[in-house]
């Protein structure tokens, strides 16, 4: 493998290529991996910030709706009692 070939190589040029392309490869594959996971973070952080936008929305409008339907039908149904 690589580990082999630099250490039983004569060549110091060949020796310096193989180092070169492998330094190469790491940076490559650890840019890959950042980029990835970076996009993955941006991806779950617009879902949840998203998904807790719709929930609070939900959470308000819903309990305003149901706290207007209470108060009116309980007008309602008093004054339907009362007279």
């Amino acid at each position: 493998s690589i580990t082999y070939f630099i250490l039983n190589s004569t060549d110091q040029k060949d020796t310096d290529n193989v180092i070169h392309t492998f330094e190469r490869y790491i940076i490559q594959y650890s840019t890959e991996i950042i980029e990835q996971n970076f996009m993955v973070y941006i991806l779950v952080s617009c879902l949840l910030r998203n998904s807790l936008s719709v929930t609070y929305y939900l959470l308000t409008h819903c309990l305003c709706l149901l706290y207007y339907l209470f108060t009116h039908c309980f007008c309602l149904l008093y004054y339907l009692f009362t007279h």
